[in-house]
């Protein structure tokens, strides 16, 4: 079975040590996968400042 929206994009991200174990820590309590749930979250968190007009930041 083939997506609907297949994930072309992707985006190299490092984190320490202690933000993974607490991205892996949250994206098991969500059922999710760590990749998962930075994409759920990272996505809903951009679509919340567009939505509030919050685009102090835009481009970086």
């Amino acid at each position: 079975m083939q997506e609907k929206n297949p994930k072309t994009r992707s985006v190299p991200i490092r984190f320490t040590p202690p933000e993974f174990d607490a991205l892996r820590v949250a994206s098991r309590r969500a059922g999710l996968s760590v990749s998962s749930f930075i994409r759920e979250v990272s996505v809903a968190a951009a679509m919340q400042r567009l939505a509030s007009g919050d685009n102090d930041r835009e481009g970086t």
